[in-house]
């Protein structure tokens, strides 16, 4: 299941464009791929509407009701392989004060194997405000006779099924949870995938999923989240289930699915980032004041200012909640605690290496250094700079493409890496905007988490670039710029 945002102002904005316009519809969409035997793969889409934005008029009925024009166009090297353009009706309202509700549309739309560019348009017919569009690349690839698996579709509730409907797949009616974010009231992480082939792959063996939620950064099974089930082979195998993660800490993680053989051998896998915010399992100053420091690495530091600065630089590699915890005792305004901050310091890494946490916090020095050398500026320390803070959470770029000088652009810096986490081809583009500090800003990223802004070509060249158009994303042809290409094709 892959996800883009086209609600607009919300959290995850990877295609929304419009983020300044209050009167703008609002709505989630994701998809995933699957495959059908003898049929051939097929995309399935989820579009979840924010029933407060859409605009209501009476229909013939005389109720009011929202009406809503999706457009789906993919695409080949500019030619179109698939069309499809649909109204999506809302329920219908008594009259205009009633409560309005969000309402979910699924569509399946046939798509063979190939590299495609998808184009999603949407826009609400009762309103004058245009529309909204935007893109995203994706590949299909299911072969007729290997092992292969559908793409995790995040679920909000399943049921058997007693009438087939539009979310109805083998036997089972499955409601798609559009959003990968899980706040701390939501407790339960559903989900669902298929296995194709494994009677023709695995010689008619039970064969082993193990299903698990990992680390973004590290990849590493949290062990307190892991699941296995044996299955036997068929042309399609069936993965739902649940996880609890009342007790997952705030973070980014994937969620990933294997296919494991009789010899415990990978394969095939799939996986799905998603983002937790769970305060209520942030580290606090009461769990560290059991930690007796005296005989550990961070003894010796006595200095206050030292200190702070310690705890400052592990910021970039530290989950939501610790990131928390360095602002609220590292702050200017607060009483800084000394033995607090030795005892926050030594969990950090105790807990990433009990066996040896002294040699990973000295191999981090050694890096922090680096980007406060590289990257720091008059103001700022290297690790609180947007390059330091990607350098040190991903480690030093794969490619680099320095421009401090372009016609109608600002200097900026593109940055490639082969591959972050389970994430592949991760770029990112900083920018200098005030031409004084040499704090280049992160504008834009592919990699799950960061920062993504689609119009970042049309900010890139803000200083020559008109900007009436919130929803424009190509600046048109600027002259010597050569920031896309860059970006597309990193050298």
């Amino acid at each position: 299941m892959r996800r883009i945002s086209v609600y607009i102002s919300v959290l995850f904005v990877l295609l929304g464009l419009s983020a300044f316009s209050q009167d703008r519809l609002q709505a989630y969409f994701s998809y995933s791929m699957f495959y059908a035997p003898n049929k051939g793969p097929y995309i399935e889409t989820y579009l979840s509407v924010n029933g407060n934005s859409a605009k209501y008029l009476k229909n013939e009925a005389g109720k009011f009701q929202s009406r809503i024009e999706v457009t789906f166009v993919f695409k080949q090297n500019d030619e179109v392989k698939q069309f499809d353009k649909y109204e999506l009706q809302g329920p219908e309202l008594k009259d205009s004060l009633s409560p309005k509700v969000n309402f979910l549309d699924q569509q399946r739309i046939a798509l063979p194997n190939g590299n495609y560019k998808m184009i999603i348009k949407i826009k609400d017919l009762n309103s004058d405000v245009d529309g909204f569009s935007s893109e995203q690349d994706l590949t299909v690839n299911y072969p007729a006779d290997s092992l292969s698996m559908s793409t995790i579709e995040l679920v909000e509730k399943y049921s058997k099924t007693e009438s087939k409907g539009q979310f109805t797949k083998s036997g089972i009616d499955v409601i798609p949870n559009v959003s990968d974010f899980y706040p701390e009231s939501k407790n339960e992480l559903m989900f669902y995938t298929e296995i194709y082939n494994a009677d023709k792959s695995l010689n008619n063996e039970k064969y082993l999923i193990k299903y698990y939620i990992a680390n973004s950064q590290s990849l590493a099974p949290n062990p307190n989240f892991i699941g296995y089930i044996r299955q036997t082979p068929g042309k399609v195998g069936i993965v739902l289930r649940k996880f609890n993660i009342e007790r997952l800490k705030t973070g980014n993680y994937y969620l990933i699915v294997e296919v494991r053989d009789k010899n415990n051998i990978l394969k095939s896998n799939q996986s799905i980032f998603l983002q937790r915010h769970n305060p209520k399992m942030d580290v606090t100053a009461i769990e560290l004041d059991q930690i007796d420091v005296t005989q550990t690495f961070v003894n010796p530091y006595d200095n206050v200012d030292s200190l702070i600065d310690y705890v400052r630089s592990v910021r970039p590699i530290a989950d939501m909640g610790e990131q928390k915890f360095i602002d609220n005792q590292t702050g200017k305004k607060v009483e800084h605690n000394p033995l607090l901050l030795k005892q926050f310091l030594f969990h950090f890494w105790n807990v990433r290496n009990s066996l040896d946490p002294a040699t990973d916090w000295t191999k981090y020095q050694d890096q922090v250094r680096k980007v406060n050398y590289n990257f720091g500026t008059s103001i700022k320390k290297g690790y609180q700079t947007d390059r330091g803070r990607v350098y040190l959470k991903y480690g030093p770029p794969n490619s680099r493409v320095e421009v401090p000088s372009e016609p109608n652009s600002y200097p900026y810096e593109i940055w490639q890496y082969y591959r972050i986490g389970n994430q592949s081809n991760g770029r990112f583009i900083f920018y200098d905007s005030d031409l004084i500090t040499n704090d280049y800003e992160l504008l834009h990223s592919t990699v799950f988490g960061e920062i993504q802004n689609y119009r970042w070509e049309m900010v890139l060249q803000k200083r020559n670039t008109v900007q009436y158009d919130l929803d424009q994303t190509d600046p048109g042809g600027s002259q010597g710029t050569r920031a896309r290409d860059f970006f597309d094709t990193p050298r």
